[in-house]
C-alpha cells in the first residue's frame, strides 16, 4: 500500500494484508514496498487476452466480462492488490519469509509471528551492507516498532550468510540497563533463541572467546548472549580466535544514542573487544548533534523506519500533547517557591518542588482519567528529560 495523506491504521478498513493466523491473537500487517525501484523494473510477462478469457470462463465467468472497462483497470500492474502480490509473492521473497520470517512466540497459547515489513527489509539490508564489505552500521527505527525482534530474526539470516563462506558466528545483544537486559532475555527466549546471560566480566570474557555456539539445544533456533555495557569498564579481553578458527562476531548495541559517548569509556571498549566483529546500532532516536553524531561511531544508516509510518501501521500509538490546565499551572507555580529569579530551567524542572507538584498533577489526572473512561486496565508511562531523579 502507499502511504496517504493523514494515514491512520484504525481507520483502513480494506486493503490487502498479511499475517500469520494462531490460536490467540491476529494482528494484520501492511506492506509497503521500500524500493521505490522494485515494480519499475519488476520482470512482468504479459498474458494473452485468450488465455485471460479461457482463466475467466474456467472460473465460471462469460468471457465477454474481460471487455469492461473495471476490467481493464484491474490488470494493470500498479494496482494496491497488484503491488501487494508482486512485492509479497515475488518467488524469491516469498521463500525468504518462509525461511525466516515466521517464529514462533512461547506463551500460555504459542503465537506464530511473521516479520513486519520494515523488519523484512532491514534484515536484507544488514546482508546487503555485509555484501558490500561494511562492518556494520545503524538501524534506525522508531520507538516500539520491534528493534529487539530485528536482533532474534536477523540471528538466522547472518548465520546462514556466514555459513555459507564456512565461518561460524557469535551473537552480543548490549544494553544499558540491567531492566532492559531481562527484559531482551526474556524476548528472545520466548523467540526460541537460547539466550545466555553474562553476569561479570569473566562470563563476558568467556563467551567472547568461545568459536562456538555450546550451549544451544535442540529445540533453539539459535544462540545469542545478552550482555550489560557497564561490563566493558577498565581494562577489557581481546576476543582471541584459537587454533585459526573462522569466527565472525556480531554485536547489536541496543539503544545506541546513550551511554556510548565517542570519548567515554564503554564506547571505545566495546569497539575494541574485537576489531573484526560487526556492530549493529539499534536506535529510535540517533544523535545528530555536531558534537555526537551515532552515524560517525557506528557506521551509516543501513535502514530507516520513522515515527509518522509506525503510526500509519498501527505498531505505535499517536502521541496527542494536551497541556496543562490553567488551576495546576497556578497550583505548581505557588508550591514552587523560587526566590531566585536567575535560575535555569533544569534547576526548576529538578527541584524537589516540580517534581512534586507536578507528579501529584499527573496522579490525579490518570485517575481521572481511567474513572471518565471506566477502565481500570488504562496505563501511562513517563518520559523525563534526564533519569536523576529516578
Amino acid at each position: 500500500m502507499e502511504y496517504e495523506e493523514d494515514d491512520d491504521a484504525e481507520d483502513v478498513k480494506a486493503g490487502s494484508f498479511y499475517t500469520t493466523p494462531n490460536g490467540n491473537n491476529i494482528s494484520f500487517s501492511f506492506f509497503r514496498e521500500d524500493d521505490e525501484q522494485y515494480h519499475l523494473t519488476y520482470p512482468y510477462k504479459d498474458i494473452d487476452i485468450n488465455t485471460i478469457k479461457y482463466v475467466m470462463k474456467d472460473c465460471g465467468y462469460h468471457p465477454t466480462e474481460t471487455d469492461t472497462p473495471e476490467f481493464a483497470e484491474n490488470l494493470k500492474v500498479a494496482t494496491p492488490c497488484n503491488s501487494f502480490v508482486t512485492s509479497v509473492f515475488d518467488k524469491e521473497r516469498f521463500l525468504y519469509f518462509l525461511q525466516y520470517g515466521i517464529m514462533f512466540i512461547s506463551s500460555q497459547i504459542p503465537e506464530k509471528h511473521i516479520m513486519r515489513y520494515p523488519q523484512f527489509f532491514a534484515t536484507r539490508k544488514i546482508i546487503k551492507r555485509l555484501d558490500s564489505g561494511g562492518k556494520g552500521g545503524i538501524i534506525w527505527h522508531t520507538q516500539g516498532s520491534g528493534k529487539t525482534a530485528i536482533a532474534a530474526f536477523s540471528n538466522r539470516v547472518i548465520r546462514d550468510y556466514y555459513a555459507k563462506k564456512d565461518i561460524s558466528t557469535r551473537f552480543f545483544f548490549v544494553v544499558d540497563r540491567l531492566d532492559l537486559l531481562t527484559q531482551a532475555s526474556i524476548e528472545f527466549t520466548n523467540r526460541g533463541l537460547k539466550t545466555v546471560n553474562c553476569e561479570d566480566k569473566a562470563g563476558f570474557t568467556k563467551e567472547l572467546n568461545k568459536t562456538l555456539s555450546t550451549d544451544v539445544g535442540s529445540k533453539a533456533i539459535g544462540e545469542i548472549c545478552v550482555v550489560n555495557i557497564q561490563k566493558f569498564e577498565g581494562k577489557m579481553p581481546e576476543a582471541k580466535n584459537d587454533y585459526n578458527a573462522k569466527i565472525q562476531r556480531i554485536f547489536f548495541v541496543d539503544e545506541a544514542h546513550r551511554s556510548y559517548s565517542s570519548t567515554g569509556e564503554f564506547f571505545k571498549n566495546l569497539m575494541i573487544c574485537d576489531l573484526d566483529a560487526v556492530y549493529i546500532a539499534l536506535t529510535g532516536t540517533p544523535l545528530l548533534s555536531k558534537k555526537e553524531r551515532s552515524n560517525l561511531k557506528f557506521g551509516d544508516y543501513i535502514h530507516k523506519y520513522f515515527y509518522d509510518k509506525s503510526i500509519a501501521d498501527g505498531y505505535t500509538l499517536r502521541i496527542k500533547k494536551e497541556n496543562i490546565d490553567t488551576v495546576a499551572k497556578s497550583e505548581i507555580k505557588k508550591n514552587l517557591e523560587i526566590e531566585d529569579k536567575q535560575l535555569e530551567d533544569k534547576d526548576v524542572y529538578e527541584s524537589d518542588a516540580y517534581v512534586k507538584a507536578l507528579g501529584e498533577f499527573i496522579e490525579r489526572d490518570f485517575i481521572n482519567f481511567r474513572l471518565q473512561n471506566s477502565d481500570t486496565s488504562i496505563g501511562g508511562m513517563i518520559v523525563c528529560r534526564t533519569n536523576i531523579r529516578s
